[in-house]
């Protein structure tokens, strides 16, 4: 909002609010409050006011945005103070645009109790914030942290509010020191010349300047005649006239080609004549359509942008990944290397000592039979070094086949986030977004907000709790942590010494424990490949086809000393192959802890 329309926006709504009392407060965003006013002829209006960075406003909307699930902190604390205030003023700073609400507050006990509701709405940190009109004190803010560091304002409850200084430059009334025929033809010259107007003079936003430009002809034309200058200074007294007597005409200009919203302006400008022109009977209403739209468009860019980064962050990690695993894989591929040099130690065993570094042996393997130098560890004995290389070898050859279905799963996965990023960078609507993050969502790449959790809320009765809790069709109680806190927990606190304990081999995931209060020595098949299902599921793997799943009784889990939280060894466990998938078609449902009770467990 310029300081045009801002002032055609205040006179209509002086007339509009002053004397009404204020009967709700609403915020639906961090930054934004929305003052429900019952006007003296008992009408409702709705005030929207928003210090949002890229869109900061104030006009009334015909009904206020829907309240967000988890209410911003800043809303409520407005409204503690300001619920059934009295509206006795409105004002708007001259060629600035601040506007303050000068409320008289509620009740007898508070009959001198009065705030001032300030909105500061320029820059790239608009505020609003709320204060005593009697000692200048701030007693709320939306933004709290200095607005910027050369004037050093800082927002805290308490300390006292000083008001924005003024924009560097002149006055619109003042003639420039060099005079207007040097300012005219320094802005002729200038490529950009409106930015010259602007930091000439203060309170002049980009909008205003263009069309004094284009109303003194002097936009993008050099060699000026002699009355240039005055032509210049004509424009900006014309500008200046018009604003101060209020003839204003608000209109909204549209892009032909697109039918998105350009500029919203007070009056129209000559320098707009290739868009579309739609007025409006108030500045409000035009306020109204272009914000609303505005936000709209606003809102989907921030989700486009949000995913984007998510996808960005997971293709960087995969492309990591799958670098690692493409080295891992190479040096798997040496197993058979690996092997023969273990058979070349065993075959000139009588050569090896014990302390030798390295030994140069004919390759029994080349038809040419060259030496080759095989490394070997001083501190081994001889047989423990050909033992080493045959290990390193079966471990090489262990991993190949793990490594390689890594890699083709990895490799999948940055193909289905290199597609995303190409259908993000498409022309998508709100609709197509939202499916799009619904489908992130269930692959589970994207988390819910704590206000879609809110919205979504939880089934009546259930409870957060550190661990899941399911139950086996024999009646068993099965723990699942829910982070690596809530695995310490059931593992190393709740679960006794004969429960049974699960997790996913060589994969982050939770702890799973299977309860069995009645100590049996051996647990049924079915238990165990349901609690590993579950495992798998409550794990990084839980869209690998299959997965392999440890189990082992509880007194054969330890914790290393110094281990980070969730951290155990396992001295002895067997292993099951399960489906993750299996979770959905076991229809498992999670069981609610505060009726079952932890005794029950």
């Amino acid at each position: 909002m310029d300081v045009a329309l801002l002032k055609a926006v205040v006179e209509e709504l002086r007339p509009l609010l002053i004397g009404g009392r204020i009967t709700a407060l609403s915020s639906p965003a961090s930054r934004e409050i929305v003052l429900e006013v019952r006007a003296p002829a008992r009408r409702r209006h709705f005030l929207l006011i928003s210090a949002d960075s890229a869109l900061s406003r104030i006009h009334l909307v015909s009904r206020p945005p829907a309240d967000p699930a988890v209410p911003a902190a800043f809303g409520q604390l407005v409204k503690k103070h300001l619920i059934h205030g009295l509206v006795e003023d409105l004002t708007v700073a001259p060629w600035e645009r601040v506007v303050a609400l000068d409320i008289a507050a509620a009740g007898d006990s508070a009959a001198h109790r009065r705030y001032l509701l300030v909105a500061e709405l320029m820059g790239k940190r608009p505020n609003i914030l709320l204060t005593d009109a009697v000692n200048g004190a701030v007693l709320v803010a939306a933004r709290t942290a200095p607005a910027s560091q050369r004037t050093g304002r800082v927002f805290v409850q308490g300390s006292p509010y000083v008001p924005p200084p003024r924009a560097p430059g002149l006055g619109l009334h003042e003639d420039p020191p060099e005079g207007w025929q040097a300012l005219a033809e320094a802005v002729a010259t200038q490529g950009n010349g409106w930015k010259r107007l602007v930091e000439r003079f203060s309170g002049l936003s980009p909008l205003l300047a263009r069309e004094i430009l284009e109303q003194a002809e002097l936009a993008g034309r050099a060699g000026q005649s002699a009355h240039s200058g005055s032509a210049l200074c004509q424009a900006v007294s014309a500008l200046v006239r018009r604003v101060e007597e209020s003839r204003f005409d608000p209109a909204v200009y549209y892009d032909g080609s697109t039918g998105k919203p350009c500029s919203l302006v007070a009056f129209p400008l000559s320098s707009y004549n290739r868009y579309r022109l739609e007025r409006y009977a108030s500045a409000n209403e035009a306020a109204q359509a272009f914000y609303g739209e505005m936000v709209a468009m606003l809102a989907l860019e921030r989700k486009r942008s949000r995913l984007g980064q998510t996808v960005a962050r997971y293709i960087r990690r995969l492309e990591g990944t799958l670098s690692k695993v493409t080295e891992a894989l190479v040096a798997a591929s040496e197993a058979e290397k690996l092997r023969r040099r273990g058979h070349l130690l065993l075959a000139n065993f009588p050569r090896l000592e014990r302390g030798m570094s390295s030994i140069s042996v004919p390759d029994e393997y080349d038809p040419a039979r060259v030496d080759v130098t095989i490394e070997l560890d001083p501190a081994l004995q001889p047989s423990d070094n050909a033992a080493r290389y045959f290990a390193r070898a079966a471990k090489a050859e262990r991993g190949r086949g793990v490594l390689g279905e890594r890699q083709r799963r990895f490799e999948a996965e940055l193909g289905y986030f290199k597609d995303v990023a190409c259908r993000l960078h498409g022309s998508l609507d709100d609709g197509q977004l939202n499916a799009l993050e619904e489908e992130l969502r269930a692959r589970g790449y994207v988390g819910r907000t704590r206000a879609d959790q809110a919205r979504r809320g939880r089934p009546q009765g259930l409870v957060r709790h550190p661990y899941r809790t399911f139950s086996s069709p024999d009646g068993r109680r099965i723990l699942v942590g829910r982070s690596s806190a809530g695995n310490e927990y059931i593992t190393c606190e709740l679960a006794s010494r004969e429960d049974l304990f699960l997790h996913v081999l060589g994969m982050p995931g939770s702890h799973v424990i299977v309860r069995n209060p009645r100590r049996l020595r051996s647990i049924p098949r079915s238990v165990i490949e349901l609690a590993a299902v579950l495992a798998a599921h409550y794990s990084r793997a839980r869209r690998d086809p299959r997965v392999r799943v440890g189990y082992t009784f509880r007194k054969y889990v330890s914790k290393p000393k110094g281990a980070k939280s969730g951290m155990v060894r396992l001295s002895r466990f067997s292993t099951v192959w399960v489906d993750p998938s299996d979770f959905e078609r076991l229809g498992l449902r999670e069981l609610d802890v505060e009726k079952c009770g932890e005794e029950a467990l």
